[in-house]
């Protein structure tokens, strides 16, 4: 089984390679990295590493370049094509993440346990821009706010979680797939940052039923699901504003995706369009922005952050209850193409896996 770090954080990939040296023995290693620091890299890597710039699958496979590109669900589909070529499974693990157990013996028991899928979990910084909004709400709705837990909210620090999440949704940084997966489909080619749990929740069109394996019961998830702790390093005062957007737009494609799947529609100009508005409300809904909203006005929120001097923070808040559905949804040529782009990358995967173990192996 091939052990993926998809980095472009030279000084963050190295400890973590370490952290990780006896979980890999007796697996492969690849890494997938940028332009900028491949010969950095280079240098630093076991010499059993596969190691891939992200610009060279693309450039090896030049007629199926659009599934590897699109920064995270093309870089995910490099790694399944390079898994794919060499017959082996593949477990995707990030550079801000350590081993707390034995991760890759568990990531390999559960897909030879016959599952394609597997959703590791995190301790640590764990759950998505939901959290996020929640953990803000909470805050300021306390009676003395912490100004500084407020800072790091809109720097996209979630509280850390001390045990494990059961069901909670897939973790990019901790993630199997099996050979057949990595043969049969690909991640949704996409840079908005929804490429992992689109790609969960979509399997069981692709891969069969019941093919994710996320057990509910946590003395089975404690048992058997590989688990790595996350430390996040702090954005910038408007990353979650702007994680909030991206995933928003790019959630309304997957609700559009999905309601395709369902209905078994052929992708089309007149079957995508007319679900766009319908498909970016329930996005703007999934991602709390009407709870919030509606919180800010019963409960003075903006008033309590106004209070704690965190004017940058201020003014991102005003920006977040300012959203709406109209504002984050993308324009029609836009959405039509993106969304055909997941289609089109499935029906491309197969062939373009072929060509890759004539060329990657």
């Amino acid at each position: 089984m091939l052990a993926c770090f998809s980095s472009n954080r030279p000084e963050r990939l190295k400890p973590a390679l370490q952290a990780y040296a006896k979980q890999l023995e007796g697996h492969g290693l690849l890494v997938i990295d940028t332009d900028a620091t491949h010969a950095e890299n280079e240098g630093r890597l076991p010499k059993r590493a596969l190691h891939y710039s992200e610009t060279e699958i693309p450039e090896l496979l030049p007629n199926y370049a659009f599934a590897f590109r699109g920064k995270y669900g093309g870089n995910r589909n490099q790694a399944l094509a390079v898994a794919a070529a060499r017959g082996e499974g593949i477990a995707f693990f990030d550079d801000d993440t350590l081993p707390l157990n034995d991760v890759m013996a568990r990531h390999a028991a559960a897909i030879a346990g016959g599952w394609k899928i597997v959703c590791g979990k995190y301790l640590g910084h764990t759950g998505g821009a939901q959290n996020l909004v929640l953990q803000l709400i909470s805050e300021l709705s306390a009676e003395e706010p912490h100004g500084e837990r407020v800072r790091e909210i809109f720097a996209g620090i979630p509280a850390p979680a001390t045990g494990l999440i059961v069901g909670a949704g897939v973790n990019g940084g901790n993630l199997g797939v099996s050979p057949e997966a990595c043969r049969s489909y690909a991640f949704y080619p996409t840079a908005h940052r929804v490429e992992d749990g689109i790609y969960a929740a979509f399997a069981d069109y692709y891969l069969g039923a019941n093919s994710v394996y996320n057990p509910a019961n946590s003395a089975e998830a404690a048992a058997k699901l590989p688990v790595v702790r996350h430390e996040m390093a702090a954005g910038k005062p408007s990353t979650l504003r702007e994680k909030i957007e991206d995933e928003v737009k790019g959630t309304s494609l997957g609700v559009c995706i999905d309601r395709l799947l369902r209905n078994r529609e052929t992708p089309s100009a007149e079957t995508i369009l007319p679900m766009r508005t319908a498909a970016t409300q329930v996005s703007f809904n999934e991602y709390l922005l009407p709870y919030l909203q509606k919180n800010a006005a019963q409960n003075k929120l903006s008033e309590k952050i106004g209070a704690l001097g965190a004017s940058d923070e201020a003014h991102e808040f005003a920006a977040l209850l300012s959203l709406t559905p109209e504002k984050l949804a993308l324009p029609e040529d836009e959405y039509l193409k993106k969304v055909n782009l997941f289609f089109e990358t499935q029906a491309a995967w197969k062939p373009a896996v072929s060509e890759a173990e004539a060329k990657l192996k």
